[in-house]
């Protein structure tokens, strides 16, 4: 199977790279600089090509996947459309919030059209190929092009979510959340220990292992289980007290700390807290 690859960014790397671990007779990119499309292929090793002309990675590839940013792919897709022989080609972008649907005019051509979408977040394109064997993808588009690319991730070992183009946009939700606001939540919590006095890297040093022990017990627990802390246990005075010193200390991050307050609120009602009293209070605290 020969795989081309149009865009060679963090992703189109790792994805390149993770094809070639697993068997592809060719990984071929076009990119808009070229110097990019080599850095890619240097990850490849012999079966990588960079190749100058689109049209000619169109008609020499089985597979051909879009890693351009999103904003890109209906402009993307509306000049590839007339730049060569489409039918029976397998073609699909890895966007997690467009859906198949921006491929339309390919589609039009005669290709098979999805998206395929990994879980996962790129820093760079080998240690990406390295998180994909573990990650999850998101596959959405008509029939057969799902039925090829669920055969290819059943023989690569990876599990998949199938989902409509419907439902597509609160998964992209829901991973932005995991991966980008939790980002979010950490840097609130690195003010928070700045207001401290406590150094930002000695701060993320310490707050890693609390990471890293937080999604172990997710991963075994289930989230309602794994929650601890003043919120879950009902702990008024303290969560009091987190607020108090707050609004003494950094009183532009109180409206913040509440808003996280209620979402935890909101998972401590599912399981460990159930006194109506508590939730009462936390919730007129939270919402002050």
């Amino acid at each position: 199977m020969k795989i081309g690859i149009i865009g060679a960014g963090r992703l189109g790397s790792a994805f390149g790279l993770y094809m070639a671990r697993h068997g592809a007779e060719e990984v071929g990119y076009y990119s808009r600089t070229q110097a990019s499309a080599r850095e890619a292929v240097s990850l490849i090793g012999e079966v990588g090509r960079v190749y100058e002309d689109v049209a000619v990675l169109i008609r020499e590839s089985d597979w051909i996947v879009l890693t351009v940013p999103d904003d890109a792919i209906p402009a993307v897709v509306r000049l590839l459309a007339v730049e060569g022989e489409w039918e029976g080609k397998l073609v699909f972008h890895m966007s997690g919030a467009a859906s198949s649907d921006v491929l339309l005019p390919i589609k039009q051509a005669g290709a098979y059209t999805a998206s395929l979408h990994p879980l996962q977040s790129f820093a760079d394109g080998r240690s990406g190929a390295d998180k994909l064997a573990t990650s999850v993808f998101g596959i959405e588009g008509e029939e057969v092009a799902i039925t090829m690319l669920k055969e290819w991730l059943e023989i690569t070992g990876n599990r998949y979510l199938v989902i409509t183009a419907a439902q597509k946009p609160l998964y992209h939700a829901a991973a932005a959340v995991v991966s980008n606001s939790l980002t979010g939540v950490v840097d609130f919590a690195l003010r928070l220990l700045q207001t401290a006095e406590i150094e930002e890297q000695l701060a993320l040093s310490a707050l890693y292992p609390l990471l890293e022990g937080t999604v172990q017990n997710i991963r075994e627990r289930g989230v309602a289980e794994a929650l601890t802390g003043p919120i879950a246990r009902g702990d008024i005075g303290t969560v009091v007290r987190h607020m108090e010193a707050i609004a003494n200390q950094a009183p532009q991050l109180l409206e913040d700390y509440q808003a996280l307050g209620r979402l935890t609120l909101s998972t401590a009602c599912r399981s460990q807290l159930r006194d109506p009293q508590r939730i009462a209070h936390l919730q007129e605290l939270l919402n002050e």
